[in-house]
């Protein structure tokens, strides 16, 4: 869910901003799962995915392995392209 919503927002120009913005998306996590933004970002986002958003990375990342594909046996497209994007860049 934060690869997903990350992949959909623009990397804001400062550090506070950018700090705001990824707090947002974990926030949504945490809602969703119930839980603390501490706890969701230690144990069940996966580093890569804020390095890559960072570093402005994983919007293009996302696109490219979305392109064309079909959702993988047992999974939603948004889960899909998180396990190809895991594969392929993580």
């Amino acid at each position: 869910m934060a690869a997903i919503d990350l992949a959909d927002m623009p990397l804001p120009p400062t550090k506070k901003a950018q700090a705001m913005a990824l707090n947002a998306a974990i926030d949504h996590v945490a809602a969703t799962l119930r839980n603390t933004r501490a706890v969701c970002r230690k144990c069940y986002i996966h580093p890569r995915i804020v390095e890559a958003w960072l570093e402005e990375r994983l919007q293009a990342e996302m696109r490219s392995v979305r392109r064309g594909a079909r959702p993988l046996k047992g999974l939603d497209a948004e889960e899909s392209a998180l396990l190809r994007w895991l594969s392929r860049y993580g």
